[in-house]
């Protein structure tokens, strides 16, 4: 392999064990809340609607749809924290088992 191949593959090796897998699952999250949010933004279209039509402002429409995605963000990590203490243990064994 040439020399620059080879420092590239280590380098890229070195990147992913220090990253892990966390941009893709940081991607993944990000896209299933957003997904989760427009939904419910859709779902209720109406409702917001009649909020505004009888005087609600727009920051307080804003409000809500804001504070339900924070609640179920927080819902998320709350669920995810165990899975996430056990990740380095089960990381710092692959790491180390079946590399040069």
């Amino acid at each position: 392999m040439p020399e620059s191949a080879d420092q590239f593959l280590r380098s890229f090796i070195v990147v992913n064990d220090t990253l892990g897998d966390s941009p893709c699952w940081l991607l993944l999250a990000a896209i299933g809340l957003y997904g989760v949010i427009s939904n419910l933004v859709a779902q209720r279209t109406n409702e917001f609607g009649i909020r505004i039509a009888l005087g609600a402002k727009p920051g307080d429409v804003l409000g809500l749809v804001l504070r339900r995605g924070v609640w179920l963000t927080l819902l998320g990590l709350r669920l995810a924290a165990p899975w996430v203490r056990a990740q380095p243990r089960t990381a710092g064994n692959a790491a180390t088992h079946g590399r040069p």
